[in-house]
């Protein structure tokens, strides 16, 4: 892995390839996150959201709902509501949303949908280590980990730590931390990008690099200066079958006076904020770059986001050492004609694998996955039984005919030595 990225990152082991996992909501649905289509419905159902803001929230979606309509989208996903109140913060800021008191322009929209992302994505007492904990877990004994995620929320991290996993950072969240700014951690207190209770894997502890392109619940912004909470507790699980967790300390779910959270809506204009987080854009891309194998796990490549393939062709592009691209999701098989232009270039040529199932239920075949020696085999998965008959159904009530070659993922070609 580039070593430009963090002059505080752990080098690399060279005997371990260099996994990249790029996560999107779909990673963090086991930990009852939402997805974009399911926001608005998390929106209404979150208890820390004052009732006006969700009041607002409605009213601004009904109003939107006929316009993003004409293009085929829903108001009630959150990537197509916050694109459409971008173009009108461009196109008519002086648009007046009827019912709204306080959230009354796109431009007053767009902050009451940030301030949702903060408080729906806010950590909770899910058990986070049964989630992305998982993933890590199964990777991190056999991979150089980096993960590049979408998200918002802390489940990446909270569960590493839970595992003694250290998650690192860039210098510039690093020196921003509320941990660093208080004179270093208190008792009982840990930093979340600092871990002092790595796990004890026989000499060799585990860490993981995290890039953030969106930003996070829990980074602060006032002008130029960024302030990130990281503080967190261990927390004994009273339940001797689920370990020991950790929860963030004092955490505040909407920023102080001055402030505005460091997040980027996902939207089709992306321009503002990214510019706080232009150093992540580069980590991510330098890490993509130098990566053996690239799983996207929960990712919908969504077609909206011309922006995010641009961003990872010119990625993908500048990598001569890429052996493995993984698109681990569901519907797998529908993102495969939305990825075909992305990955269908002949130095990709047999490198893509597409898997359409739920990754908690593949999450045993990781290093399988990861030495390129899992092979697919309907007979003896129930897993991939299911799909089968999910598939064929849907084919037949469209009234088309069931082809082998669509119910049956591509086999993984041969083992790869790194």
């Amino acid at each position: 892995m580039t070593s430009a990225a963090n002059s505080n990152f752990v080098k690399p082991d060279p005997k371990k390839p260099n996994l990249v996992i790029f996560a999107g909501a779909g990673l963090s649905v086991g930990a009852g996150l939402p997805t974009m289509l399911s926001f608005s419905h998390a929106v209404r159902t979150c208890s820390t959201l004052p009732v006006q803001d969700k009041c607002e929230f409605e009213r601004i979606q009904i109003a939107c709902s006929p316009y993003t309509a004409l293009t085929g989208a829903s108001s009630r996903n959150l990537e197509d509501l916050a694109s459409f109140l971008s173009v009108m913060d461009l196109s008519q800021p002086d648009f007046k949303f009827a019912g709204c008191a306080a959230n009354t322009t796109p431009r007053t929209a767009l902050a009451l949908l940030l301030k949702c992302i903060g408080h729906v994505t806010a950590p909770t007492n899910h058990q986070y280590e049964a989630n992305a904990g998982r993933v890590v877990e199964a990777t991190a004994p056999h991979a150089n980990i980096t993960v590049v995620t979408t998200n918002y929320d802390l489940n990446v991290e909270l569960s590493a730590a839970a595992l003694g996993v250290t998650t690192q950072m860039l210098d510039w969240i690093d020196a921003s931390t509320t941990t660093k700014s208080t004179g270093g951690p208190q008792e009982g207190v840990e930093s979340l990008y600092r871990n002092t209770f790595a796990r004890d894997t026989g000499g060799a502890a585990w860490y993981l690099r995290l890039f953030k392109l969106h930003g996070s619940m829990n980074w602060r912004q006032a002008g130029s200066i960024v302030r990130v909470e990281d503080r967190m507790r261990l927390v004994d699980s009273a339940h001797r079958s689920r370990p020991s967790s950790y929860r963030m300390e004092n955490l505040a779910l909407d920023p102080n006076d001055g402030e505005s959270q460091l997040l980027v809506i996902p939207a089709i204009v992306k321009a503002e904020g990214l510019g706080a987080l232009a150093n992540e854009w580069k980590g991510a891309s330098a890490a993509i770059a130098d990566a053996d194998a690239i799983w996207f796990i929960g990712y919908s490549f969504p077609q909206s986001d011309g922006f995010m393939r641009h961003f990872l062709a010119g990625a993908i592009h500048a990598n001569a050492r890429l052996r493995q691209i993984v698109v681990l999701d569901p519907n797998a098989l529908e993102i495969q004609a939305r990825v075909h232009e992305l990955f269908g270039s002949p130095e990709l040529k047999g490198l893509v694998e597409s898997i359409p199932l739920k990754w908690e239920r593949f999450v045993g075949n990781f290093q399988s996955l990861l030495q390129r020696t899992w092979v697919p085999d309907l007979s003896s998965q129930p897993e991939l039984k299911e799909l089968r008959n999910q598939i064929e159904g849907r084919v037949v009530l469209e009234g088309g005919l069931v082809r082998s070659e669509d119910v049956r993922p591509r086999p993984l070609r041969g083992r790869c030595r790194w």
